[in-house]
């Protein structure tokens, strides 16, 4: 990650093979500290999709439609949940699961 970060196409490769899996790996001892690196590396631009993964699936695979505004700044809880209200409920209890997993696992210590 740290090495290609320059080149747009290893970023998009980066990118396309972590789709799908940012919140497994944020709960992960030595996958924790990836994404880390990845979101402070890339260009906010890239990740945008990969940070929506963290507020729940049905963001990460809908996000195409209602949620293109959000994705082309820096998508937060925040600008997702005034986008879509109804999904509130969803997304804070998805996030406070990932919370819970990593204060377990002792994962938040590392920035």
């Amino acid at each position: 990650i740290k090495y290609c970060y320059k080149e747009k196409e290893c970023v998009k490769i980066v990118v396309k093979s972590l789709k799908g899996q940012v919140s497994k790996l944020a709960v992960h001892a030595v996958g924790a500290r990836v994404i880390e690196l990845l979101f402070s590396t890339f260009p906010p631009k890239s990740t945008a999709l990969l940070k929506l993964e963290l507020y729940g699936p049905q963001f990460a695979l809908f996000a195409s439609g209602d949620l293109s505004n959000v994705t082309s700044n820096h998508p937060t809880l925040e600008k997702v949940i005034e986008q879509q209200p109804k999904k509130r409920a969803v997304a804070l209890e998805y996030v406070l699961g990932i919370l819970n997993k990593g204060m377990d696992k002792n994962l938040w210590g590392f920035a």
